[in-house]
């Protein structure tokens, strides 16, 4: 069984802790445009990866709902340019602005082929009616889209629900596709809602995690989707892989998790979907324990 404290003869590794993970093209870009250079933003935008493409936006929109002057910049240059108007409208809605949804109705209309603005539109957006319209638009653009399923998934009014969600969204999608791995999070997020009583950080709750991911249906069901995402041969975000993590170690599943923590290692950005395991938000702790399981068992 393995133990949730800190041992002195363990590794405590250096950890990498921006949110924008691996993508180091975008991390310079992001923290470029915070310094007033909006065309690095612009230029980091270009191109029609949606799913790259979203996590930039994301990352621009944090940064500009702190300071917006880059942005401001940015429009006044070209008032009409698609991203612009996007992360304006991403970071409106972060301060939650007046404005923000018409301002990602226009990033729609300015680019109609990207489903981005509906992604974050299904993000901000607080009726299950407007979410679904959303999100049937994301998926006029990107049949696919692994964002715009997880934002659904989390939008989910019951448990039932997000399983249908995570199991329509893998069971249609091709292999290769991030949408395959939504049930490892649905599995994931199921359990710290039923499983984790606010506050506990004891054996009971860690022996009733580990049998949980350890039943063949939940264990197999996360193997297979999870699977078919490793037959693409694109590039794979890094955010799900640490859902997939989390089930293969209280699954006590060595091999696959030193599979994904090889991966993943360094990056854990914010540390979900750790944390919601860990006693006062220490999910760096947990994420140490397992990176230190399968690098101290035998190959």
């Amino acid at each position: 069984m393995f133990r949730l404290r800190r041992r002195p003869a363990m590794e405590w590794p250096a950890l990498d802790r921006d949110p924008a993970y691996d993508d180091l093209v975008g991390r310079d870009a992001r923290d470029r445009a915070a310094r007033g250079d909006w065309l690095a933003a612009r230029d980091a935008l270009a191109g029609d990866d949606w799913e790259r493409r979203g996590v930039r936006v994301e990352e621009l929109a944090r940064v500009a709902a702190e300071d917006r002057g880059w942005l401001d910049a940015w429009l006044a240059a070209t008032p009409g340019d698609p991203a612009a108007v996007l992360v304006d409208g991403a970071a409106k809605a972060r301060r939650t602005e007046p404005g923000a949804e018409e301002t990602l109705r226009r990033a729609a209309a300015l680019a109609p082929d990207d489903p981005c603005p509906w992604v974050e539109l299904q993000r901000m957006l607080s009726d299950r009616a407007s979410v679904a319209a959303a999100l049937r638009e994301v998926k006029r653009r990107d049949p696919h889209s692994y964002a715009g399923q997880r934002a659904a998934l989390r939008f989910a009014g019951s448990d039932r629900e997000r399983f249908a969600v995570a199991r329509l969204a893998a069971g249609t999608a091709p292999s290769g596709a991030a949408a395959c791995a939504l049930p490892a999070e649905a599995h994931v997020e199921f359990a710290r809602r039923t499983i984790r009583e606010p506050g506990a950080w004891d054996r009971r709750t860690l022996i009733a995690l580990r049998r949980y991911f350890e039943r063949d249906d939940v264990h197999d069901e996360i193997v297979a989707g999870t699977t078919r995402w490793r037959q693409g041969r694109g590039p794979r975000l890094i955010g799900p892989r640490h859902a997939e993590a989390v089930a293969y170690f209280f699954a006590d599943d060595r091999e696959r998790l030193r599979t994904v923590i090889e991966e993943i290692h360094p990056y854990l950005g914010d540390a979900e979907p750790w944390n919601p395991f860990g006693k006062d938000h220490r999910g760096d702790a947990l994420y140490v324990v397992a990176r230190n399981t399968v690098l101290n068992s035998p190959a």
